[in-house]
């Protein structure tokens, strides 16, 4: 392994030969950021990634799952389900999907139960539409968010009244 010392020097010594180089010189010159990213090449780590690839793929899952929720017949009479967020584990094996539901008709243990067992045909159907290698197991639970969320603000209401 080399020493930090020795990949500035390289990369140092690389960007001077280019230098010396007639058609390197006006492409660095055209493109001083060129310089940067050698350096940035050469030397491991130095830029962290925007997201991880479990992230990514989350982001991927919630759109497309909030898709064929759209175009499930069975579910439009359940109401509005809204895909809140999709956790995936790190080894991209397993999925949690969080989902909201607004409508009269809605009932969180019957349509996450429904959701669960229709899991699988979601899963083949992510595999068809999506270039994955895998598509993770998915689970789907109810968001409780917005439940804990009015319970806090009923809490500071009746706080704010007794004051």
């Amino acid at each position: 392994m080399r020493s930090w010392d020795g990949l500035f020097k390289s990369a140092v010594n690389t960007s001077l030969y280019a230098l010396r180089q007639p058609s390197w010189l006006a492409t660095i010159l055209n493109r001083p950021s060129q310089l940067l990213s050698n350096l940035q090449l050469l030397i491991p780590n130095t830029m962290p990634r925007e997201y991880a690839r479990s992230q990514r793929i989350a982001d991927l899952l919630q759109r497309e799952i909030a898709l064929l929720l759209q175009k499930e017949a069975s579910f439009k009479e359940a109401g509005l389900i809204t895909v809140s967020f999709v956790d995936v584990s790190p080894d991209l094996r397993n999925a949690s999907v969080y989902f909201t539901c607004l409508g009269p008709t809605c009932s969180e243990e019957d349509l996450t139960d429904l959701l669960n067992e229709r899991a699988r045909r979601f899963r083949r159907l992510l595999g068809q539409s999506l270039a994955l290698r895998a598509v993770p197991q998915l689970v789907f639970r109810f968001d409780q968010t917005l439940d804990r969320a009015n319970r806090l603000t009923e809490l500071i209401d009746q706080v704010n009244q007794k004051d």
